[in-house]
């Protein structure tokens, strides 16, 4: 009891432990928490959790769980949600040396969501009803390489669905209905160097000093906690995949045989970084939603991967952390902010790269890749990349086949693209764009900044 309430407080009934047998019967009921908070007419509710814990010896804890979950909020002329799981079955270890879970496996069925949201003046209710059929997920940590702890995790679900109807008013006529399935749902993640056990630690000191005057007065020792807790982890990532996927709209629709995201970023580390990647295959839209001359430059699939890097975050919230003063207002004075990014980017500038990517279109096909260096003081971004095209006459030869303005200016502009081009394989174009020297922009090096300044001359 007392190790769940310094995390989830001492309010009466939401810690509840019984001694059962050789384990202990757990009850987490948040509802007196709920009670607590300033609400002005809003409702929650979310039923009690029932865990069965067992002591394995040598700070291993078994914890079991496998019941329904429901949760509802209510915003009075603003929002209503409810959401339910017919069932949620899990079972895992607890590792006291971790300050987390050494492994565990999930099973849920029957998830459903639905919320209304209420029309304003300005925009329209809607309704948005979210469901999956299955989901079975796995997690397992061991002690990190560096430090805290290193984990990764996957899960499995089928049968998604959403749909959103939005009503009709006067912000949307006639109202409007999406639905999106797919058949089948993915995610992994993983993260290295996780400060669990600091990160608790932060939890805890909230849950000590529950009002603004309490962490006021204690801001030196909630200050040593988040130092403590930099960078928070050394690297966190994951992948989020649908298979199968179906888009409805009154417009018309589509359908993909897989739709992915993935992010990885640093935690609050000097040598920063981000990456997103967005792939899309086996892309279909219905007839009618595009013209017949561009049907087949729709792409069917593609893949953009694109990563940031050269910006320091552990410098700046190291400031953040140690410069504030609760008690003045504000806690960070203006002028920290010049400070903060010349901490940021030490160099006044961030790199971006672009790793191979590609778009498949029935006519054609695109490779490229680069990298550029952005700065903040307004000057030029610099880099190079490379583009590889197939295709390109039937693509100009299509655009020519549309409407006369697209004819005229994109067909136009499509041409004096391909005149730029070097050959490269088979019926390959190459364009080697160069912009190393700031204020300068060559295609194959053909230098279209001074080409441009030519034409400003008088």
């Amino acid at each position: 009891t007392g190790v769940l309430q310094r995390y989830l407080g001492t309010t009466a009934g939401v810690v509840t432990v019984t001694p059962e047998g050789e384990s202990y019967a757990v009850v987490l009921d948040a509802g007196p928490l709920f009670a607590l908070i300033p609400a002005e007419g809003a409702t929650m509710t979310v039923t009690p959790q029932h865990l069965t814990l067992t002591d394995q010896g040598g700070g291993l804890w078994k914890v079991a769980q496998d019941e329904a979950v429901g949760f509802t909020l209510n915003m009075p002329n603003a929002m209503d949600m409810t959401m339910q799981i017919g069932s949620l079955t899990w079972e895992g270890v607890y590792d006291e040396s971790l300050s987390g879970f050494q492994h565990w496996s999930a099973d849920m069925t029957d998830m459903t969501m639905v919320q209304t949201v209420e029309p304003t003046p300005e925009t329209p209710g809607q309704d948005v009803t979210y469901s999956i059929a299955t989901t079975h997920g796995e997690f397992s940590a061991v002690k990190g390489t560096t430090a805290g702890s290193d984990g990764s995790y996957t899960s499995f679900g089928t049968g998604f669905r959403e749909t959103v109807t939005i009503a009709d008013s006067p912000a949307m006529p006639g109202g409007m209905m999406i639905e999106v399935s797919a058949e089948e749902v993915l995610q992994d993640g993983s993260f290295k160097g996780m400060r669990s056990a600091q990160i608790l630690d932060l939890v805890a000191f909230f849950v000590a000093h529950p009002s603004e005057s309490a962490i006021k007065t204690d801001q030196e020792a909630l200050r040593g906690l988040v130092q403590g807790a930099l960078p928070l982890f050394d690297m966190l990532g994951g992948s989020f995949a649908y298979k199968n996927v179906t888009v409805t709209t009154p417009f018309g629709g589509g359908a993909a045989d897989s739709l992915s995201v993935t992010v990885d970023m640093a935690g609050l580390v000097a040598d920063g970084s981000l990456r997103e990647k967005f792939t899309v295959g086996g892309l279909t839209l219905s007839d009618g939603l595009v013209p017949d001359w561009a049907r087949d430059l729709v792409p069917t699939s593609f893949t953009f991967d694109i990563a940031g890097a050269g910006f320091n975050l552990a410098d700046p919230a190291a400031m953040i952390v140690g410069a504030p003063d609760l008690t003045a207002v504000p806690p960070l004075k203006d002028e920290m902010g010049a400070t903060l990014l010349a901490a940021l980017l030490p160099d006044g500038n961030f790199d971006l790269s672009f790793a191979p990517g590609q778009v498949v279109a029935p006519l054609y096909q695109l490779d490229f890749d680069g990298a550029m260096q952005v700065a903040v003081d307004g000057t030029p971004p610099t880099g190079q990349g490379t583009i590889r095209a197939t295709g390109m006459d039937a693509v100009i030869e299509a655009v020519n086949k549309g409407p006369a303005d697209v004819a005229q200016n994109l067909g136009m502009a499509l041409s004096m693209m391909r005149g730029m081009g070097k050959v490269g394989g088979v019926g390959e174009l190459v364009w080697k764009l160069d912009a190393t020297e700031p204020g300068t922009f060559k295609v194959n090096d053909l230098d279209l900044s001074a080409m441009g300044a030519m034409m400003d001359q008088p």
